[in-house]
């Protein structure tokens, strides 16, 4: 017989995927038409969707790396946020079996509040692409994957509009 604490465990886990799933379901069905990429995305609708969704990550940490770059002198919370969401994407890139190595470039916009703007958008359209990419995934592990990842991605968005710059 199972230990009744482990089972706990395993429900409690269920259901806080569930919690975290279900506003990304909503925010995907709301939608009237596909987002767009974000600016400069290149990663291709003929990879396989892990492989398509470790460029993306790729792409999110350029655009992190830039904001930070240009912007250094931003509040030292807001500049922990942005580190700590910034490797995520690297552990989601890895996840997916991205190379470390990967680069991609990305440009800061114009002023701090446009930068937050990006991001948030970016992490909207990042979390869309994920879910969608369940649809076409290969197989159960890597669909499960793909919705843990855009799940987080969508968390990022709360924790992106409380910064201030």
């Amino acid at each position: 017989m199972p230990d009744a604490t482990a089972i706990a465990i395993t429900r409690r886990q269920g259901l806080l995927a569930l919690a975290l799933l279900g506003p990304v379901g909503v925010l995907a069905a709301c939608s009237s038409s596909p987002d767009p990429s974000p600016a400069g995305s290149s990663a291709s609708a003929s990879l396989a969707p892990a492989d398509a969704s470790a460029q993306h990550e790729t792409e999110l940490i350029a655009l992190y790396d830039a904001v930070l770059d240009a912007y250094p002198d931003l509040e030292p919370e807001t500049i922990t946020v942005l580190t700590t969401l910034r490797d995520q994407h690297g552990q989601h890139r890895d996840a997916l079996g991205g190379s470390p190595d990967a680069t991609a470039k990305a440009t800061a916009p114009e002023n701090a509040t446009a930068a937050l703007a990006a991001l948030v958008s970016a992490e909207h359209v990042a979390s869309r692409e994920r879910i969608r990419a369940c649809i076409d995934s290969p197989d159960a592990e890597t669909a499960r994957l793909l919705a843990l990842i855009g799940a987080a991605e969508a968390a990022h968005v709360p924790a992106l509009r409380d910064l201030r710059t």
